[in-house]
């Protein structure tokens, strides 16, 4: 690695970034220096991706303030699709992207879930299968073990490395006698439902 390199990792949606704990760790003995930015609750409230690319680059710019060697972003996913939308704000802050998996849907796929949206509302996210099971997921149990046994008989929590398994479960939340997932599905379902339509610069398929 380049001496000073730095990456900014941002995790698939429903995930936080110490789940790709290993792979930071990798990077870290080739010389990069990885922090990770989790973004979800700042889409709580919200009916676009402003706020969260907001705060993506509010924390860019900190990191700026103590370091200046070149910065890649690394997303998974969503994570991908967050970068973009920050380096297309400020291109002048990433030295390169690395996307793994992103979901860049169409353009035309895009507008017709926006109009869709913009007929039905909410209801429209019975429409969408993806939402569906998201709003639908389990959240809330009476332990953390309990809560990880059952995550840990369904994918993909089944096929996760067991070291990002246990990063994932160190991040639930606990409130009174409950304990809660890291990503709340209802805010996991907003990110997906408001996907931008105007993804900048890397969203259309070539």
């Amino acid at each position: 690695a380049m001496a000073g390199v730095r990456i900014a990792l941002l995790a698939a949606n429903g995930f936080t970034s110490s789940c790709y704990a290993p792979l930071a760790a990798r990077l870290a003995q080739k010389g990069y220096e990885v922090r990770g930015f989790d973004v979800h609750e700042h889409m709580r409230g919200q009916r676009d991706w402003r706020n969260m690319t907001d705060h993506l680059l509010d924390g860019v710019h900190k990191w700026n303030d103590t370091s200046s060697g070149p910065l890649i972003g690394l997303g998974h996913s969503f994570g991908g699709a967050m970068l973009c939308c920050a380096a297309g704000r400020r291109p002048d802050l990433f030295q390169r992207l690395v996307i793994v998996d992103p979901p860049m849907f169409r353009p035309l796929v895009r507008i017709t879930w926006k109009t869709v949206q913009n007929i039905l509302g909410h209801r429209a996210s019975f429409l969408h299968p993806l939402l569906k099971r998201t709003l639908k997921r389990r959240n809330g149990w009476k332990s953390e073990e309990e809560a990880s046994q059952y995550l840990l008989a369904r994918k993909p929590y089944s096929i996760m490395n067991p070291e990002s398994f246990r990063k994932y479960c160190e991040a639930f939340k606990r409130v009174d006698d409950t304990v809660y997932l890291p990503v709340d599905p209802e805010i996991e379902a907003f990110i997906v439902a408001d996907f931008p339509i105007d993804l900048f610069p890397f969203n259309e398929p070539h």
